[in-house]
């Protein structure tokens, strides 16, 4: 039985990442600035850089657990 549940826990531990990553840019990135200094301007694509990361992250994960699912179903 645990066999068969590790797909869908892969499946909800990526959409928990990407979930994640759009509340971390939501909540840090924000909007960007219409006229930041250089400093504001790096500290904005630093935490849209890591949101965009974890969201990735979370995509590549749940893609891999779907494919791990139907690569056992055939």
């Amino acid at each position: 039985m645990k066999n068969r549940l590790t797909p869908l826990r892969l499946l909800l531990t990526g959409i928990a990442l990407f979930v994640g990553g759009f509340i971390y840019v939501a909540r840090f990135a924000g909007i960007p600035y219409q006229d930041p200094t250089p400093a504001m301007e790096a500290q904005w694509r630093f935490y849209t850089n890591v949101g965009d990361s974890l969201m990735l992250a979370g995509l590549a994960l749940a893609a891999a657990s779907i494919l791990s699912w139907l690569l056992k179903r055939f």
